[in-house]
């Protein structure tokens, strides 16, 4: 998946588990997982949550993404992009 893709799932406010299994390249089954901890967590700090959806921002904290270098990495690709066109 591009960066360009990624940022474009984690802008929005809420992630389901297919597109957390796209983020980190795994199956659904995993990312099932990784969204339970990320409850689990936010459960812990007297947070309500949702089934089957995890704030992106959550997200980002939890992978420990650079959101900076996923919009730069997003910039250089579609500079590529328009290159090779």
């Amino acid at each position: 998946m591009s960066s360009r893709e990624t940022l474009e799932i984690l802008l929005q406010p809420f992630i389901t588990t297919e597109q957390l299994a796209r983020v980190i390249g795994k199956t659904k089954s995993t990312a099932s997982k990784k969204m339970a901890e990320m409850h689990r967590q936010a459960m812990k700090e007297g947070k309500r949550t949702e089934r089957g959806v995890v704030p992106s921002k959550r997200v980002i904290d939890y992978l420990q993404i650079d959101i900076n270098e996923l919009v730069e990495n997003a910039k250089l690709e579609n500079l590529i992009k328009g290159v090779k066109q």
